[in-house]
């Protein structure tokens, strides 16, 4: 026994010892994994893909062919209990988005390297910055996401309206009710577009959940140009647009209707309480 304290863990590994508020045992006979080399299998059968930070005789710090950012070390631990939430929390983020933790795996690495040099609130920065970038990476790939299926409905909804007309399948519908869904879609995809940074999206959610959403939102906007359109034949809304021989005032309506979420809500709601006075 050469009496070091030697350890090997990975994040996952890490969150089971913390979990279980156990700490890793000594097991001297593996302090020649202290000279890894890409290639080699360390005591935990993993293969290391790359040395991304080594102290000879103290740590060294390795990606494995799977991905995981390990190390292996004497008398290295993470003591910090803030450090051990930050772990657990970015290993959470990485679990369904390999090309982030591969993106980010240098940057961890060099932050536990820090650690282990013995700077733990430089560390400790490291990897706060490290976890917001991360949050702000998957946030722009589900606003992407949410944006691709709102552009997706509203291109489906074209074609489908271009289609039918070509072929005359329309021909016995209002071509005023058509303008209310072709302008609605447009509308809500331009308030979409215009608004991507105060956009509110769930990064965990999957990305089809938000492709699902955005597309949802446009369904949604095409409703509302439909309501409208009645609202107006029906002379309760723009009185003056449905005794117009022109169509560019249900276009705009429509628009409108999609563009603002609240528009059509705030008109029934209008017309809701209208009728409630007038029943008094």
């Amino acid at each position: 026994m050469n009496g070091r304290d030697t350890t090997t863990t990975t994040y996952r590994e890490h969150e089971r010892r913390v979990e279980q508020r156990r700490r890793p045992e000594a097991d001297p006979d593996d302090a020649d994994d202290l000279d890894l080399k890409r290639g080699d299998t360390d005591a935990s059968g993993n293969k290391v893909k790359t040395i991304l930070a080594k102290l000879p005789g103290s740590y060294v710090i390795y990606e494995t062919t799977t991905g995981r950012l390990a190390y292996r070390g004497t008398n290295v631990t993470i003591p910090d209990a803030h450090i051990n939430k930050l772990f657990l929390q970015m290993a959470d983020l990485t679990t369904h988005s390999p090309g982030l933790r591969k993106k980010y795996i240098s940057s961890q690495a060099f932050a536990l390297k820090t650690l282990f040099d013995g700077n733990t609130d430089s560390a400790r920065d490291q990897l706060v910055d490290i976890y917001d970038g991360m949050r702000r990476t998957l946030t722009r790939q589900a606003k992407i996401i949410y944006l691709a299926g709102a552009a997706a409905l509203v291109v489906l909804a074209l074609s489908v309206i271009a289609a039918a007309l070509r072929f005359g399948i329309l021909q016995v519908v209002d071509i005023r009710y058509v303008a209310a869904l072709a302008f609605s879609s447009m509308g809500g995809l331009v308030s979409i577009a215009s608004g991507t940074r105060s956009l509110k999206v769930d990064f965990q959610d999957s990305h089809r959940v938000n492709f699902i959403y955005g597309a949802v939102r446009i369904f949604i906007a095409m409703i509302c140009g439909l309501i409208v359109c009645f609202l107006i034949e029906m002379k309760l809304i723009l009185a003056f647009v449905a005794d117009s021989p022109q169509l560019s005032g249900f276009v705009i309506a429509a628009f409108l209707s999609g563009f603002s979420e609240k528009l059509v809500p705030n008109v029934l709601q209008g017309l809701e309480k209208k009728g409630e006075q007038e029943a008094e």
